[in-house]
């Protein structure tokens, strides 16, 4: 059976395995041939199955690679994946790369694309900083997420004392309710919750609580120590 006569599910399942689950390899590849990631018809992931092809085979045909047969491909020398999935500094630049790519074709294509610096990757060690990984990470890769502000913020209120001179009382509200992740985004139509935790930091009654409400209404909640629990979750819900 060639891709021509396979499903979208089964184009998928192929993309996935050629690619061992790489989704940086899937989404670059994806970028290269001008498809949108998720993909959502065949003729797109026709492509993008090739070209994961024509990359692990290391060959310059584009459509050479589906013809052979199994065993002929594995007696081409396979290259080296374009990313390694566990190493999130590498797969954060290139999130970045493939996202001016995608919003500013024109200045990538004029070579005017900004790299990111040393200074410009977050510390994920801090609660603040895997915050913003994994709120870029999201972003770069078209769903949407934003961190959720739990600070209170202070609201003045005019008070009339018994004397009736007034004076300015300050009241200080919490932002959101309690248990609320740290980060609200949404994946392919998926709602999701993330919520940093960093050194000892622990889950509290009222995110426990929260987080069986979301996954009860069909929702993600996860508690995210760092990069790779983050990819944990989020790999298999991007592409999946």
């Amino acid at each position: 059976m060639t891709n021509q006569t396979m499903t979208l599910p089964e184009i998928k399942q192929r993309i996935w395995a050629l690619s061992n689950g790489n989704l940086q390899t899937i989404t670059m590849a994806a970028c290269s041939v001008g498809v949108d990631i998720p993909i959502t018809d065949e003729q797109g992931a026709e492509k993008v199955l090739t070209e994961i092809t024509r990359r692990k085979n290391n060959i310059q045909d584009p459509g050479l690679s589906i013809l052979m047969s199994p065993n002929q491909r594995r007696k081409l020398p396979p290259i080296k994946p374009i990313t390694d999935s566990h190493d999130w500094k590498q797969r954060y630049h290139d999130a970045h790369k493939i996202n001016c790519q995608r919003e500013y074709p024109n200045a990538y294509r004029n070579g005017h694309y900004p790299a990111l610096k040393s200074k410009d990757l977050p510390d994920v060690t801090k609660h603040g900083g895997l915050i913003t990984f994994m709120v870029n990470m999201i972003r770069w890769h078209g769903g949407n997420a934003m961190p959720l502000n739990n600070a209170t913020r202070v609201s003045d209120k005019i008070v009339t004392d018994e004397s009736g001179a007034k004076f300015t009382e300050k009241r200080y509200i919490k932002s959101s309710r309690k248990g609320v992740a740290d980060v609200q985004g949404t994946v392919r139509g998926k709602k999701l919750q993330l919520d940093a935790k960093v050194g000892r930091d622990v889950p509290s009654t009222f995110q426990l609580n929260e987080q069986r409400r979301e996954r009860k209404a069909g929702g993600i909640y996860e508690f995210i120590h760092g990069p790779d629990e983050f990819f944990h979750v989020f790999d298999p819900l991007f592409y999946g």
